[in-house]
């Protein structure tokens, strides 16, 4: 017997809208019989059926939950996105900048919007992760980690427009946290992609008297380094680096 009860409940839930793209793009074939059990109702705009079971709503809140917990994981997120297909990444970006622009603040799943919209960005769509990034700051415009991993996927692009605008937002990411070397040593990544091999070099300094090298010892072996490998300047760091490494040891 249909639930009132158990319906309004579901309906309030922003959550279970998950669900809908999880059936899209991650287990189409797993649960065709469950769509095929549903009575109508309409949310947000879409209508929907659901006949009588309350197992199947509960079965949706059980789904629900489990794909909401990986992806609001970072590791299991982008481990979740290796196995997409690239239909399933854009189709999960369009709900996805949807959710971030319609969802109210007080129950947006910010963390899972996060993670997806690096898995948009890993996958090369770099539109629509900039769309989702600028729906979350939008919202969210005090997030530096937002801004930080917007930034990320614009220099992997490799684009001298992408990496113009993510040198911008490192400026910003280090104005805000001065003592953050994560932010120096991501700004060198973008200044030696524009060819600003002097100003990389500072940044990589200054990362190192940040102790940034404590959470990544091989950081000026990242080979967007390469162009810089005889450069005298980097051959300092070189040896400054190796000798800190050494003392610490």
């Amino acid at each position: 017997m249909r639930s009132d009860v158990v319906m309004q409940s579901i309906v309030s839930d922003v959550f279970w809208l998950l669900v809908l793209v999880a059936i899209i793009f991650s287990f189409r074939n797993e649960i065709s019989a469950l769509l095929n059990s549903l009575g109508r109702f309409k949310v947000a705009g879409a209508s929907f059926e659901l006949k009588d079971s309350r197992t199947t709503i509960e079965n949706y809140v059980v789904l629900t939950n489990i794909m909401i917990d990986i992806l609001s994981d970072h590791d299991s997120s982008q481990k979740l996105g290796d196995l997409m297909t690239s239909t399933n990444v854009r189709q999960l970006g369009k709900f996805a900048i949807q959710y971030a622009k319609d969802v109210p603040n007080d129950i947006k799943q910010t963390e899972m919007l996060k993670n997806i919209a690096l898995i948009v960005g890993r996958r090369g769509d770099i539109d629509s992760a900039k769309l989702f990034f600028d729906a979350l700051l939008k919202n969210n415009p005090r997030d530096l980690d937002i801004l930080n991993m917007r930034a990320n996927i614009l220099v992997g692009t490799g684009s001298q427009v992408n990496l113009l605008e993510a040198e911008f937002a490192y400026d910003e990411l280090v104005k805000q946290r001065p003592k953050d070397g994560t932010f120096r040593f991501s700004r060198a990544l973008a200044k030696v992609g524009l060819g600003k091999e002097q100003e990389c070099i500072d940044d990589l300094s200054k990362a190192i008297d940040l102790h940034y090298w404590k959470k990544n010892p091989d950081m000026l072996h990242a080979t967007e380094f390469d162009s810089l490998r005889e450069d005298l300047h980097f051959l300092d760091l070189n040896r400054r680096l190796e000798s800190l490494k050494k003392s610490q040891a």
